[in-house]
């Protein structure tokens, strides 16, 4: 019996939930499991391949850069070194310091890929009816207070006046913080796809060996 063959879904991935994503691979709290897009073309039609009974395989694409070995310098050419913004030490230094400029996540190539979505589903929903459970799984971290009680904001922090009573209160935070001032409630009766995986440190180039 032959299987259906899998879909490979490149998501962009912004640096604050790349950090997420690796506290999911950790087992540390506010760990990141769904992410919730607009419709776009490459969502649709990996919603249409689930349909037809194709496993999805996601891959983060995130900000990076290929470095040559040696000489430290730029290159597209593998082998490399690969270098994350999201956890690179340099992150913050000038460029001119750190020698060379981050490259968007849209351009990362699959030989870059760090983590991989495992057993991606794919469903719709309105997006002001995220509940307690699914803002959790979108990486809101616990903050816990001088009050003995947790708040919750969208990255680790010490507790700030700023946190949300609800992880719902910081999810509609992040889509603001995204999208712009009040995108949440603009956006509060659209359709959203939500993305719903297991993210594992491997890279996407054995999945397709592998498949």
């Amino acid at each position: 019996m032959t299987h259906p063959a899998p879909y490979f879904l490149g998501l962009p991935f912004d640096d604050l939930m790349v950090m997420a994503n690796l506290r999911a691979i950790n087992g540390q709290q506010g760990g990141k499991t769904q992410t919730r897009r607009k419709p776009n073309d490459l969502l649709l039609a990996a919603e249409r391949a689930q349909a037809d009974g194709r496993p999805i395989i996601g891959w983060q694409r995130e900000c990076f850069q290929l470095l040559r070995f040696g000489d430290y310098l730029p290159t597209r050419g593998f082998p490399c070194d690969v270098r994350y913004r999201a956890t690179d030490r340099c992150r913050d230094l000038p460029a001119d310091v750190r020698g060379h400029q981050w490259r968007p996540s849209i351009h990362m190539p699959e030989k870059a890929c760090r983590v991989v979505l495992e057993g991606l589903s794919i469903r719709r929903q309105r997006l002001g009816d995220i509940d307690e459970d699914d803002a959790k799984a979108e990486g809101m971290c616990p903050i816990l207070h001088g009050d003995g009680q947790y708040y919750w904001h969208w990255a680790p922090r010490e507790p700030d006046g700023r946190d949300w009573a609800h992880p719902q209160g910081a999810f509609a935070d992040l889509w603001n913080h995204i999208n712009g001032p009040g995108a949440s409630k603009r956006d509060a009766d659209i359709e959203v796809m939500v993305l719903t995986y297991t993210p594992v440190l491997r890279s996407i180039v054995d999945y397709r060996r592998a498949s």
